[in-house]
């Protein structure tokens, strides 16, 4: 019996065993050459913003307000879509309103979160503290990569203390996620687009259950 004869006889066998005990002998042959797409499954860490009125704000140092002067409203727009759009009892505030109150309140972020929240006139805040926000390779202004880093905290004025921090989480973001260089043929828009993209599935993503597609690498 020549070679190819023997797979066919071996591959019928295994049909037949397969059949027979209900397996899907097609995907476990296929198995080895399947998809390079994951899907991961993630749950909430905190389930508290749920059923609230909220406010995202977001907090840039100066070096990133030099160099995109519009990265507060770009990333307040991400984090307050992602979150209307997963949670249906969630009223997010518009990112234009906080904009403005953050515009003609220049020391907001020294407040405190009770009075944050009395003045927005919301059960919670959720406030997003970045610390990098960049579209190039560090020292490559030819090499677009996108990142995205921020300590995301939530307070609520039902907490055992009013308007305590209830929860924090760093959240860091690569475009290309799946990268680990740039690319060249881009510009700073895109790069934007897609870093916020990615951080907003993530940051906003810490408050309720979803999936996430990736490649495998």
């Amino acid at each position: 019996m020549n070679n190819w004869a023997k797979m066919l006889a071996i591959f019928s066998l295994l049909l037949v065993v397969g059949l027979n005990s209900g397996c899907n002998i097609i995907g476990w042959m296929a198995a080895p050459y399947g998809s390079d797409i994951e899907e991961i499954d993630k749950t909430a860490e905190y389930t508290g913003l749920e059923g609230k009125h909220i406010a995202v704000l977001v907090a840039a140092t100066d070096d990133i307000l030099f160099r995109h002067q519009d990265a507060m409203l770009r990333t307040s727009r991400a984090m307050s879509g992602r979150l209307a759009d997963n949670i249906e009892s969630l009223k997010v505030m518009a990112p234009s309103d906080v904009i403005d109150f953050q515009m003609n309140n220049p020391y907001w972020n020294m407040s405190g979160y009770a009075n944050l929240i009395d003045s927005l006139g919301v059960d919670a805040i959720v406030v997003v503290d970045l610390s990098e926000y960049r579209t190039h390779e560090p020292g490559n202004m030819y090499q677009w990569k996108g990142i995205v880093a921020a300590n995301v905290t939530v307070a609520a004025k039902n907490g055992d203390v009013p308007g305590q921090a209830l929860f924090s989480q760093i959240i860091r973001a690569e475009y290309p996620e799946d990268s680990k260089v740039g690319v060249i043929d881009s510009d700073s828009n895109a790069i934007q687009l897609g870093m916020l993209s990615i951080f907003s599935r993530d940051a906003a993503g810490l408050f309720y259950d979803h999936t996430v597609v990736r490649k495998t690498k």
